[in-house]
């Protein structure tokens, strides 16, 4: 008999008792219903606007229905609203749902309000979300996970190192000399600020290679050195001192450079820093000559700024078309150990023939001994077609997206809707 104790040699041993059932589950069974039988709530305090819809329906879309709708027995819905809201602008006709079977009017209306409250309630972890919204950021729409850009911003400034001036240490380099402005002589034209010629940084014997963050997909190889491009993904992992400072990124991630150039001079020391590739502010076809000329002066004095703050300088080249040969060479100097150009967004026959003629441009009139050329495969085509002197030494560094994407990928076994 079930409960009661049985004696063997002086032990009492209770018989096992009959598991009890198992609890029956909503979610134990999914079945697809009819749009059209599933009745709102006229007691849903939930309101969804219509962008929110349009959101619920584009991560529909994009990863199919994985939240089945919860009904009561007569089809009325206690928790999906917005799903099915979405589903109706997505033309469903089926969706699936799970069925409250038994509950009471309590339950129901209790339910509604704890699926909706309890998830308000949860925090982020503001460093594993800022990693993931950086490691994201170069594969994927974040507008998916529901993160407008301003609210990136802010969550990625919340990560960002120390950003006042009375953080950097005296004892690093150059901090004496962070002031608010520097006039810089020049008898260029356009006074345009020259860089020192005894402040620039020679390009590393050793391989160089685009930072893509994500230590723990893409390592440090202990041999390399990196760039990383600025505000574009954490410095987690980045090697003390095989590290190159790009800005091979959209210019409104470093606008700041000129706006406020001491703090974020400041911040670029304080994380260690001393190699720095110059601010590559863009220049565009069919802008006007002041607006190209605007970008070149302060390209060139915010690289001189960085230099007298102890930093040396890998000069950038940016030119548009032939007409901005005239002033995007001004202020650098001929013969310098190592000049940058990035051939990243090259679309059509015109831009790369473009391509084709700045760099010969740069390599005929500026002689570097190095050429740095930061780029993705249509770059390597433009450095073939130029056919550049034997003396200038070619080097081609990756373009962190073009690295992302093939690691990524490869990790996913060739998935091609990581775009």
């Amino acid at each position: 008999m079930q409960g009661v104790p049985i004696r063997y040699a002086g032990s009492v041993v209770m018989p096992p008792e009959k598991a009890a059932p198992p609890v029956r589950w909503p979610a134990d069974k999914v079945v697809r219903r009819d749009l059209a039988s599933l009745i709102p709530s006229a007691r849903n305090a939930r309101t969804h606007g219509p962008a929110q819809v349009a959101q619920i329906a584009r991560t529909i879309e994009r990863f199919g229905w994985t939240n089945p709708v919860l009904v009561d027995e007569g089809g009325e819905i206690i928790a999906g609203h917005g799903r099915v809201m979405a589903a109706k602008e997505l033309g469903l006709d089926q969706v699936p749902v799970m069925v409250a079977a038994g509950w009471t009017s309590e339950q129901k209306r209790l339910y509604a309000l704890a699926d909706n409250r309890i998830a308000l309630s949860a925090e982020w972890d503001d460093a594993i979300l800022a990693a993931e919204l950086r490691s994201l950021s170069e594969i994927a729409d974040l507008s998916l996970a529901g993160f407008g850009a301003d609210e990136i911003d802010k969550i990625l400034a919340k990560t960002e190192g120390p950003d006042k001036l009375d953080d950097v240490s005296d004892e690093l380099p150059g901090a004496a000399a962070l002031k608010d402005w520097i006039n810089f002589d020049s008898t260029l034209p356009w006074n345009i600020p020259p860089i020192r010629a005894d402040l620039l940084a020679p390009w590393p014997d050793k391989e160089v290679k685009a930072w893509a963050s994500d230590e723990d997909v893409f390592p440090d190889d202990g041999e390399s050195w990196y760039v990383w491009n600025f505000r574009l993904g954490s410095v987690r992992g980045l090697p003390a001192d095989r590290k190159i400072l790009g800005f091979y990124t959209d210019d409104t991630r470093f606008e700041c450079m000129w706006d406020e150039t001491p703090k974020w001079v400041a911040k670029i020391l304080n994380v260690g820093f001393r190699v720095a590739i110059s601010p590559n502010y863009s220049m565009y076809m069919g802008e006007p000559r002041a607006v190209h000329l605007w970008a070149t002066y302060r390209a060139r004095w915010v690289g001189r700024y960085m230099q007298e703050a102890g930093i040396a300088l890998i000069p950038d080249v940016n030119w548009a078309d032939a007409a901005s040969f005239e002033y995007c060479l001004l202020g650098i100097p001929e013969n310098a150990p190592a000049i940058s150009v990035q051939l990243q967004t090259l679309n059509t026959p015109d831009e790369i023939a473009r391509a084709v003629s700045g760099v010969q441009m740069v390599a005929r009139k500026l002689r570097p001994q190095t050429l740095a050329v930061y780029c993705g495969p249509t770059g390597h085509k433009v450095i073939q077609a130029a056919s550049l002197p034997a003396d200038v030494r070619v080097v081609l560094v990756e373009s962190r997206t073009s690295v992302r994407r093939k690691v990524i990928k490869e990790k996913y076994h060739g998935r091609s809707d990581l775009r």
